[in-house]
């Protein structure tokens, strides 16, 4: 099967969109906004994760799984805040699992995953090498010539 990938991610507001086509020339992507990585920007609770497919609210726990499991290497205590849209062509995915509908079946979702897995490392890894710099404050040395030093003088 010929695979081609066009990926283009824009880092300031960590949007990514993934496309790729699988041998029948279909097109499957992933985009979405995530939150950046780094200490105290998570969330408790998941309950700011939010995955669509083609535009449907959907509960995939596999996709949630791997979305914290990556952002674990990062930052452990919390969970990112995202919104994902999975782009599927008619015929590899059924919604049908429930009368919800929220809940689906796709076609290659170990590939998708393994492909977000990558693309959001893209994404963070970034954080990994960043460290919070203090600045350091600026010492006049008119404050020194104001303490006259201590003299030392001997009565006898």
């Amino acid at each position: 099967t010929d695979k081609s990938t066009d990926k283009s991610t824009d880092k300031s507001t960590d949007k990514s969109t993934d496309k790729s086509t699988d041998g029948s020339g279909l097109e499957r992507s992933i985009e979405g906004l995530v939150s950046k990585a780094g200490e105290g920007v998570g969330r408790s609770d998941n309950d700011r994760q939010f995955f669509f497919l083609n535009g449907r609210p959907i509960e995939q726990p596999q996709i949630a799984k791997a979305v914290n499991e990556v952002w674990r290497q990062y930052e452990m205590k919390h969970k990112p805040a995202v919104i994902i849209n999975v782009k599927l062509p008619p015929g590899h995915f059924d919604v049908n699992v429930t009368p919800d509908k929220r809940e689906v079946v796709m076609t290659g979702e170990q590939p998708l995953i393994a492909k977000l897995k990558e693309t959001l490392h893209g994404l963070w890894a970034a954080s990994r090498y960043t460290f919070p710099v203090n600045t350091a404050q600026q010492m006049s040395l008119d404050s020194f010539a104001s303490v006259a030093p201590a003299s030392s003088s001997s009565s006898s």
